[in-house]
């Protein structure tokens, strides 16, 4: 996605217009994909969240044009978004919060292996930090380089590539405690 190319002070209109035609189609559905695992089980979160992540971009029109890179800003928005959601609740009683720490896994070619793939899965992805989870997403499932997981996470990429490289290895350890066997990517 590129940022508004136009005039060096876009109008009010151009921003409406590049927002409505550019960042809108082009970044909701990776947003929706991230916000799936970032508030994981919860479809309805989910939307809830990528819905307040893009008033939030339709507020700040001018900050998300001028982005060296406004999928980055989106997400970052979206990340700040779930982890104030998540002290919120973890500032409310117990019998009153949810379960933030369910996950849901790519979908499978046959419902009977979407079902084994979330048996397995969701066990073992809860099992992992909340940090190593957050970068093994974003590199494995959203495709993002290290650079750009740092950048959004705010952390130098050598952070990110430990962090991904421990999350495979917990994984991995996981899922053979379920019988699985395999080698954790590199």
């Amino acid at each position: 996605m590129t940022t508004l190319e136009c005039d060096p002070q876009p109008t009010q209109t151009d921003l409406a217009t590049w927002y409505e035609r550019v960042l809108v189609p082009q970044s909701c559905p990776a947003l929706h994909r991230y916000a799936r695992r970032l508030v994981p089980g919860d479809p309805h979160r989910a939307e809830d969240l990528v819905q307040e992540t893009l008033l939030r971009a339709w507020r700040n029109l001018a900050s998300v044009a001028s982005a060296r890179s406004p999928q980055a800003w989106l997400s970052r928005v979206a990340h700040n978004l779930c982890i104030d959601q998540a002290r919120r609740m973890a500032a409310r009683p117990a019998e009153v919060a949810e379960d933030v720490t369910a996950t849901v896994w790519e979908p499978a070619d046959s419902l009977y292996d979407a079902a084994l793939d979330r048996a397995m899965l969701e066990p073992a992805l809860r099992s992992l930090s909340a940090v190593h989870r957050e970068a093994l997403l974003l590199v494995y499932y959203q495709d993002r380089t290290h650079r750009e997981v740092a950048g959004l996470l705010g952390v130098p990429p050598g952070t990110v590539k430990s962090r991904t490289h421990n999350a495979a290895r917990e994984l991995q350890r996981a899922l053979g405690r379920h019988g699985v066997t395999g080698s954790a990517p590199n």
